[in-house]
């Protein structure tokens, strides 16, 4: 959507479920594989409507996939079922893993899509050396449960190596010399000589995901020993609360993937490194099959001493406008105990993938998870430095990362994915989307916390704001006032380690969640008829109105309506970090919901001048009675919040002007509907 492509996308079955968690200790056991390698999750959405933002499947799957409700683009792990890999390069293929001493891994045509270990597989266990199962029961005692088919076995860990990472040469994201075919040098975190100072060193992040594959040999040594909490309560001999949050089934490979993109080891003589390869990691598998009330529950165990919570997961990617879960007022009563709470005082941050529906028409603001204050969506850039096909646009964007593409069949012919961990002691070069690009932003705010521990939770947004680095620099949709330059696509840039690390060193403190400067909530009742404009009834003229819309530009075709902050000493002058705008729209009658939301135009101008597109007219997806994903109503918007993170550094109000406007236009083809009420909500310092 607004891409370049046109038609609709067909549509396929959703299915499978994404799971997070795992933690290890440095000498934690060794793992024991009673399975195959395992092939990529599928990335697909649960029942409660949560997706992991980066998967394998059809790319074309509506249903959310993929960190944070990906499109089924990438693939995470393995390929898919035909097993399928390009042939030599990363994007498909993979490395061939090196036993010690030996050079680096040489590219091969691997049909699982997986990179060997140095460690190579283990026995299922000691009674059947050849990794069959021969029914006797296990000959030591298991870390997770007898019923799962990945098993992990309480064992002695194999003495750390050390020496280069020999897979480092395909990690284009932290170097791209553009030696790979369709990269670009310079696309990457930048992260040039960091790792000689800053590692991540006593920086806690926690993975909320489907589980780490805690024993493995590029993880291990980085776990927080006992800091992990597992969630899945089927299994009576893997309880509740165990510290071994492990995948308990192959297909729970994502948060595997994303804790080594963040901390995987360096100088160990095995495989990759993360951003911060000398963080330490958490895993809390609340995703794998747990409720809404363990995720809420997973993003503040141990917030006293947990620095960041990445999470590579969101809402379906079907264009409807949904709440964050399990409702907006709990998940941001947690985000903002942890805010108050967290690095004494300081807050934890939390980072989230932005969302992989782009290419079926989906929008970040659309999702709110991912608009909350506190909460720092994170979108994707390609290896050539360009959007990324499936990145979700949106106002609330703060900063993208080089997290590849995946699932668009051009790209996917010249441009590589992201390499990192895999199941089994192995690597895998077929991860991307908002998935992948949520772990290397936490593990550059890692570097950051590093460098400056006193940082508050307020700081790090700022920071990475400022020193983000502009790409796509023609695009016409980047606007720019003073050190901020701002694109729906793109947010304030891709994260730059190295310039945020710098301006970290020497920022001046904002404050934390005490300090925060607000204005209202200001509420304006309207009652007002929404004007009608062109009708865009299918998918080609949707798609073809995203594509020019002037992201950027007020609604010229409808109604304008304007709150007035008031000037009576209850707004204090200050300056932006965050908007809320709750929207109460309805039918023409003002009782019962719109008949069509998703055909709407909406954008908000602030006193600066500046403007955000918070809606667009877009198609919506919904499930039918096989579960197969189709066109449907966009449904929504009769009480509805969108954080807004474009007008950060903007006045709350100029000397000219205390008005921030809202432009509405109706482009469906119902009996359209009103503007009931509308509020704003401003925070900043």
């Amino acid at each position: 959507m607004g891409d370049g492509t046109s038609g609709a996308p067909p549509v396929t079955q959703p299915g499978g479920t994404l799971a997070r968690g795992g933690t290890g200790s440095q000498t934690g056991p060794g793992y024991d594989p009673s399975t195959n390698n395992g092939s990529g999750s599928t990335g697909s959405s649960d029942a409660s409507g949560r997706a992991p933002q980066s998967g394998t499947g059809s790319v074309a799957s509506p249903s959310g996939t993929g960190s944070n409700g990906s499109s089924g683009a990438s693939g995470t792990g393995s390929p898919g079922a035909d097993g399928s890999s390009a042939s030599g390069s990363s994007a498909g293929g993979t490395s061939t893993g090196n036993a010690p001493g030996t050079p680096s891994g040489t590219s091969t045509n691997s049909p699982n899509g997986v990179t060997p270990g140095t460690n190579g597989s283990r026995d299922a266990d000691s009674n059947d050396p050849d990794g069959v199962d021969t029914g006797k029961p296990p000959a030591v005692k298991l870390l997770s449960s007898a019923g799962c088919p990945l098993r992990y076995e309480d064992k002695p860990a194999p003495a750390a190596l050390t020496g280069a990472d020999p897979l480092t040469h395909l990690q284009w994201y932290l170097h791209n010399d553009g030696s790979q075919a369709g990269t670009v040098a310079g696309e990457d975190l930048h992260l040039g000589t960091l790792h000689s100072r800053y590692r991540g060193e006593d920086v806690r992040i926690a993975v909320v995901d489907d589980g780490i594959e805690m024993t493995h040999e590029d993880l291990r040594q980085n776990m927080v020993p006992g800091g992990s909490y597992n969630y899945l309560a089927e299994l009576p001999d893997w309880p509740v609360g165990s510290p071994w949050a492990v995948p308990c089934t192959k297909d729970q490979d994502h948060g595997t993937a994303v804790a080594g993109i963040i901390a995987a080891r360096d100088d160990n003589g095995v495989g990759i490194r993360g951003v911060a390869p000398r963080a330490q990691l958490r895993s809390f598998n609340a995703m794998s099959g747990g409720t809404d009330l363990d995720i809420l529950d997973a993003l503040q165990r141990h917030v006293e001493d947990t620095d960041i919570y990445s999470n590579s997961w969101g809402g379906d990617d079907t264009g409807q406008y949904q709440d964050a879960l399990p409702s907006r007022v709990a998940l941001s009563g947690v985000i903002n105990a942890g805010l108050k709470k967290g690095r004494n005082g300081l807050g934890s941050i939390y980072v989230f993938s932005a969302g992989n529906g782009h290419s079926l028409g989906d929008y970040s603001a659309y999702d709110g998870n991912v608009t909350l204050y506190g909460v720092m969506a994170a979108c994707s850039t390609h290896a050539a430095g360009l959007h990324a096909h499936y990145s979700e646009m949106g106002p609330n964007l703060l900063v993208c990362a080089p997290a590849g593409s995946a699932g668009d069949e051009e790209e996917r012919k010249t441009l590589p994915l992201v390499e990192t961990t895999h199941l089994n002691d192995t690597y895998t070069a077929r991860f991307s989307d908002t998935s992948a690009a949520a772990p290397m932003v936490s593990g550059v705010v890692a570097l950051m916390l590093q460098a400056n521990p006193k940082l508050t939770w307020r700081d790090v947004p700022l920071v990475l704001a400022q020193s983000a680095r502009k790409v796509d620099a023609q695009s016409a949709g980047w606007t720019q006032y003073g050190p901020w330059h701002y694109h729906h696509a793109y947010g304030f840039g891709v994260a730059d380690a190295t310039a945020a690390v710098a301006l970290a060193r020497t920022w001046p403190s904002v404050g934390g969640s005490d300090a925060v400067k607000r204005c209202g909530t200001v509420t304006h009742e309207v009652g007002r008829s929404i004007p009608k404009s062109t009708p865009l009834t299918d998918y080609d003229a949707l798609d073809d109105f995203a594509e020019k819309l002037d992201y950027n530009a007020p609604v010229a075709d409808g109604m304008t309506d304007s709150i007035t902050l008031p000037d009576d000493g209850s707004c204090p002058a200050g300056t932006v970090e965050h908007v809320e705008v709750t929207l109460e729209i309805t039918d023409a009658g003002g009782k019962a919901e719109h008949p069509d939301s998703g055909k709407l135009h909406i954008a908000l101008t602030s006193p600066s001048g500046r403007t955000s597109t918070l809606v667009l007219p877009h198609p919506c997806y919904e499930y039918n009675a096989l579960g197969e994903s189709v066109l449907g109503t966009c449904e929504g918007l009769t009480k509805f919040s969108i954080g807004i993170t474009r007008h950060m550094g903007e006045p709350f109000f100029t000397g000219n002007s205390r008005d921030w406007t809202l432009s509405l236009a109706d482009h469906s083809a119902s009996a359209g509907g009103q503007l009931k009420r509308w509020s704003i909500l401003l925070s900043g310092h």
